[in-house]
């Protein structure tokens, strides 16, 4: 799954690649964190977590 913010919501485990590699796999919340996506996605993110789980990823505007 691609959607970032669906895949935090429905998925027990995650696994990210980069490149054909294994870059980080976990829970959401120790994949879904905004150093990791910004690092191999590059784009700075914002992730919220409600309390209920539900999950967030959100990318940042850039500045001009």
């Amino acid at each position: 799954m691609h959607d970032l913010t669906l895949a935090g919501l429905y998925a027990d485990r995650l696994a990210l690649l980069h490149e054909g590699h294994l870059v980080a796999e976990g829970t959401p919340a120790q994949v879904l964190r905004p150093e990791i996506l910004s690092e191999f996605y590059g784009v700075s993110v914002r992730v919220h977590y409600d309390d209920d789980g539900t999950v967030v990823v959100v990318p940042n505007r850039r500045t001009r």
